[in-house]
């Protein structure tokens, strides 16, 4: 282990499986003021980045901060009775989502990511956004207690994610699992058995994709879906096949556990602050709380990069090579970027400034698409369930990348 990854004198270890796992903004508060570069053991090393100044620093230069390699393949760090148990477009080691990649490579498959996110495509799904939604407290209004994860934020999403990349609605739940069995793969910490279930599922999963595929290429339809598949004649170029198997399974993961986390922590701190509840009926006000909301509980923690060469982080010297960690999370949490960081503050001038959606080249493309989501969900949650109140104090999920609720009751 290099020096830079040896954790410094008293610098603490982020645990967001225990310790940390409801309130780590006390400790990034810490690290930043103390040990703004700290290694993680539990991620061999790595080395968290939290002050807000240098996470921008870091996002906007690509060339010194690669994201080339921040991210495993799917064959790496897996024992090889996983890697033989996966499909043919999981072991290609060349096998990429766009978030992974700089250069020519991202241009090209950035070009066809932002074309496949375009507005129009987007606001052509709010009506069915807001129609599911009141479809769905409609099942729920009238029994006087509910968890909004279960029966709100989770299938709202989940159809509204598959709506737009144009998962058939025959297929919502199977590419559901199908994404999550994708993310097993990628996740250290998953026991290999369920490694092997999930490998075992990508293989129905690569079967009905290469199908998709070709039915889209010869039928295109207005959904993500086609154009990764297809492309746009003077638009887009089609994503390559492997890369397009990979990318729409990591979009349906970032984009559902994403949205439905900040969903889950907008309606909390809604029903967290008296008058909150009563002023997210108002489509203005829906659309400031809920981007406080991203600001004040970031439903992503960060993303990775990795040092080209020698570089120096708040006067910390790092070899080239370095693997970081940008902890959105702390950096919408410093007092340098945001007056009284840990008060929810509805009205905040530069709110939009936060980090949840990361920024620079490999700003979330799905955050147009997630705005409206959050701030629909907030609005018309508010409005039809008139009342509502907080039923027991929910706990945070034990994960290192993604920070959302478990659940959350009420009573109506």
């Amino acid at each position: 282990m290099s020096d830079a990854a040896m954790p410094a004198v008293g610098c603490p270890e982020f645990d967001p499986f225990q310790a940390h796992r409801n309130d780590p903004y006390p400790l990034f508060e810490q690290l930043r003021e103390q040990f703004p570069v700290a290694p993680s053991q539990t991620l061999g090393g790595v080395q968290l980045v939290t002050r807000y100044d240098d996470i921008e620093r870091i996002a906007a230069d690509p060339e010194t901060f690669s994201s080339v390699g921040s991210l495993p393949v799917p064959v790496a760090g897996n024992v090889p009775e996983v890697i033989a148990a996966l499909p043919e477009f999981a072991v290609d080691p060349d096998v990429a989502s766009g978030v992974e990649v700089d250069g020519a490579r991202h241009d090209r498959m950035r070009a066809t990511i932002q074309r496949a996110y375009r507005g129009p495509r987007v606001s052509a799904l709010a009506a069915d956004v807001e129609r599911h939604a009141n479809a769905l407290l409609d099942q729920v209004a009238g029994d006087g207690r509910a968890d909004l994860a279960a029966v709100y934020a989770h299938p709202l999403v989940s159809r509204a994610t598959s709506m737009l990349l144009g998962v058939p609605e025959d297929y919502h739940d199977q590419y559901e699992i199908w994404a999550h069995s994708m993310a097993a793969i990628l996740t250290p910490t998953v026991p290999v058995e369920q490694k092997l279930q999930a490998a075992r599922q990508l293989h129905d999963y690569q079967a009905f994709a290469l199908d998709w595929r070709d039915q889209r290429r010869q039928a295109p339809t207005d959904d993500v879906f086609s154009t990764f598949a297809a492309g746009e004649v003077g638009e887009a170029e089609p994503l390559h096949d492997n890369e397009l198997l990979y990318t729409m399974l990591l979009h349906w993961v970032a984009g559902y556990d994403t949205t439905r986390n900040a969903i889950l922590s907008t309606l909390y701190l809604m029903l967290g602050h008296p008058g909150l509840w009563e002023r997210a009926t108002d489509p203005r006000e829906a659309e400031h709380i809920a981007e406080e909301a991203l600001r004040f509980e970031a439903p992503h923690r960060g993303l990775m990069r990795v040092a080209t060469k020698p570089v120096s982080i708040s006067g910390t010297d790092l070899p080239a090579g370095t693997p970081l960690l940008l902890m959105f999370a702390s950096a919408n949490r410093d007092a340098t970027a945001f007056a009284d960081p840990d008060q929810f503050v509805v009205d905040r001038p530069n709110a939009k400034q936060h980090l949840a959606f990361g920024k620079g080249p490999h700003v979330c493309p799905g955050a147009t698409m997630a705005r409206y989501e959050i701030r629909t969900a907030a609005r018309v949650a508010a409005t039809r369930l008139p009342g509502a109140e907080l039923a027991g104090e929910p706990e945070w999920r034990a994960d290192y990348f993604f920070r959302g609720l478990t659940e959350l009751h009420v009573t109506l």
